[in-house]
């Protein structure tokens, strides 16, 4: 008798013994993730913020990690790139956000999406800005901001 053909493509099954070398992982963990890395050149991050910077005179320059610096590191990503001239950071959500201000991040960060529920006040107390999208978002927020006797800067999302 066969083994059962596996569920999805990245997924181990739980039980599974036939995989080979398969590293142990809780049920649902994606074994890709462990057999892969990503390598950040650092100082290729750097030449290509020089030729944005090139192109782009003495705009303020905003480096966007959301989905953390897409799997190569928000927070040592972040902190480099600040150092080089980089103006703000744009984040996907609260959560991102509020991580970035706990590793000691002060420039500018903006939430592109996602407020999660429960984050607003601590959103407000770190100073980042916040996309607005919908009139439902813009009277949540005045009432958090008027309730702490605070601002909240936003993006409007037209």
């Amino acid at each position: 008798m066969s083994a059962p053909a596996p569920k999805g493509p990245f997924k181990e099954e739980p039980g599974r013994s036939d995989l080979p070398d398969a590293p142990a992982h809780r049920e649902g963990t994606n074994v890709l993730q462990a057999r892969t890395w990503a390598e950040v050149d650092l100082g290729a991050l750097e030449r290509n913020l020089a030729r944005v910077r090139a192109a782009t005179a003495d705009a303020a320059l905003m480096l966007v990690v959301k989905a953390d610096a897409y799997g190569h590191g928000a927070i040592p990503v972040s902190h480099h790139l600040l150092r080089h001239g980089v103006h703000s950071l744009g984040v996907g959500d609260s959560t991102e956000a509020l991580a970035l201000r706990a590793a000691g991040v002060t420039a500018p960060i903006l939430i592109l999406g996602a407020i999660v529920r429960g984050e607003m006040e601590q959103v407000i107390r770190g100073g980042i800005s916040v996309t607005v999208h919908t009139l439902d978002r813009a009277k949540a927020l005045a009432r958090a901001a008027s309730r702490m006797g605070a601002r909240v800067r936003v993006h409007l999302k037209v």
